[in-house]
């Protein structure tokens, strides 16, 4: 079943984007196994197919369900994608690697072949799929063993691959491919005795041939699934990755020449004026004449008990063609969540994929913990349709919900607001902005936990509550309607 869970509209053309935020999450199958969001397209119509484990979800521009196809037969759907006819393909494992031609309506399935020469039920992993201007494809997958993987190039139908790039020998294991004119340029991972301790890309020929490769040191035993990677206005090269920094693994951007020269390296290290417990870029693809990153980000939060926990957070992250990281936005539903022992623990979340959308949103995919008053957590599909962001410097920002932090009422009001906060308000500020950005009203607060401000001196319109601890650190967000 598909249920929609939060539809926010906000009018505030200074502070606020004029877009709606739509957040869903996705219950396809038993609801206590795990399912995830891998994968998105938006067809020519607007309308969106989204890939969550062997299911395909086509929703509208603004987030209604219009159909799910269930591919009972196949594994994980971890690309849509279109040839080079245009013809909308799913990228999928059956035991074997299975790419697939389906019908745009209703997702049925036109066609398919298999990539040449695989073993039986291998347990195959695809991690990327680019289609050369003359039709043929380039692969990385895994065959189910070790840490290295392997590179094809091969022709639809045929039953013999053109080139094949073996790198298990060597550890490496790359997860991205892009296609430069007639090179071919991978990004990944390499195991030299711990987990994903170098970060290495490398440039082939239009037959798989060595140009060259660069390594960067990682530091890092954490385990990186994805990469992304894209080119730039000046013909550079952006790699998105994970890089310690002062100790923290943070989402990255690798900047390099087309000949494989070292330009920067840029870490997102704070959300919103919080550090970043540690986090992981995980995509990236164009939007504009700038990029959209999509990741993982994890932060403390205050439980409604007041203790701090941490919690995980899908990420969509703006970047601009130079690599540097202008905005961003994070996204957890449950943020903290209640145990049956009156404990709190955080919940996880994180974006696997993001694409900018013909109306100027993003469409980011990913998975989240859905389940809560249980030891048992569940992560199902995870979407959010948006265009607000966060900026990395400054200015009011609206707000991304971790949990339940504030709360106003009435609203609208025709004068007296109530606000009350899990957290303490003595000596903290509210704020009120109006449509236009400017400050109307400014309160110091005095009450712990609950105040009350009159608005009666305001004229009737749409305003925003802006309201901080005594420390200036973000409570939340919250518009108000005033009668």
């Amino acid at each position: 079943m598909i249920k929609k869970l939060l539809l926010l509209t906000s009018f505030f053309t200074s502070i606020v984007l004029n877009a709606q935020t739509i957040e869903k999450t996705f219950s396809l199958g038993n609801i206590t196994s795990h399912e995830y969001g891998y994968t998105s397209i938006e067809l020519n119509n607007g309308n969106y197919l989204i890939g969550i484990n062997n299911n395909i979800l086509c929703l509208s521009s603004n987030g209604d369900s219009l159909w799910t196809k269930k591919y009972s037969t196949y594994g994980d759907i971890l690309k849509i994608f279109r040839d080079q006819n245009q013809k909308l393909m799913i990228a999928t494992t059956s035991g074997k690697m299975l790419i697939a031609n389906i019908d745009e309506s209703n997702g049925d399935v036109i066609s398919s072949f298999y990539v040449p020469k695989q073993f039986s039920n291998s347990g195959y992993s695809i991690y990327d799929i680019e289609v050369k201007p003359n039709g043929d494809y380039i692969i990385c997958y895994n065959n189910g063993g070790g840490n290295g993987a392997i590179v094809r190039c091969f022709t639809p139908q045929a039953t013999e691959y053109k080139w094949s790039n073996d790198y298990a020998g060597q550890g490496y294991s790359p997860k991205s491919v892009l296609l430069d004119d007639t090179s071919i340029v991978l990004a990944g991972y390499v195991n030299a005795n711990t987990w994903d301790k170098y970060f290495q890309i490398m440039k082939l020929s239009s037959g798989g041939k060595l140009i060259w490769k660069k390594i960067f040191v990682r530091n890092s035993t954490n385990y990186d699934r994805l990469v992304g990677l894209q080119k730039n206005s000046k013909g550079n090269y952006l790699a998105a990755t994970s890089m310690v920094k002062n100790n923290l693994l943070l989402p990255s951007i690798v900047v390099m020449s087309q000949n494989g020269d070292s330009i920067a390296v840029n870490s997102f290290e704070s959300y919103n004026g919080t550090t970043l417990n540690h986090g992981m870029l995980y995509d990236l693809s164009k939007a504009g004449d700038a990029f959209y990153g999509a990741g993982y980000v994890n932060i403390n939060v205050t439980a409604p008990n007041q203790s701090i926990k941490w919690t995980g957070n899908m990420g969509i992250f703006k970047i601009s063609d130079e690599g540097k990281f202008i905005s961003s936005a994070i996204y957890n539903k449950l943020g903290v969540f209640e145990y049956p022992t009156n404990t709190y623990n955080g919940s996880d979340a994180w974006g696997n994929s993001a694409i900018h959308t013909k109306d100027g949103n993003y469409l980011l995919v990913g998975a989240g913990s859905t389940k809560k008053n249980t030891p048992s957590i569940v992560w199902k599909g995870y979407i959010v349709i948006s265009n607000q962001l966060i900026s990395n410097t400054n200015g009011v920002s609206p707000e991304i919900i971790l949990n339940k932090q504030l709360d106003v009422f009435p609203n609208p009001s025709s004068g007296t607001i109530t606000i009350q906060s899990y957290k303490n308000l003595n000596n903290g500020n509210a704020i009120i902005y109006n449509s236009f950005g400017q400050i109307v009203l400014k309160r110091t607060l005095d009450i712990s936990a609950k105040a009350k401000i009159d608005l009666s001196n305001l004229l009737p319109g749409y305003y925003l509550l802006h309201v901080t601890d005594s420390n200036g650190d973000i409570i939340g967000n919250r518009k108000l309607i005033l009668r």
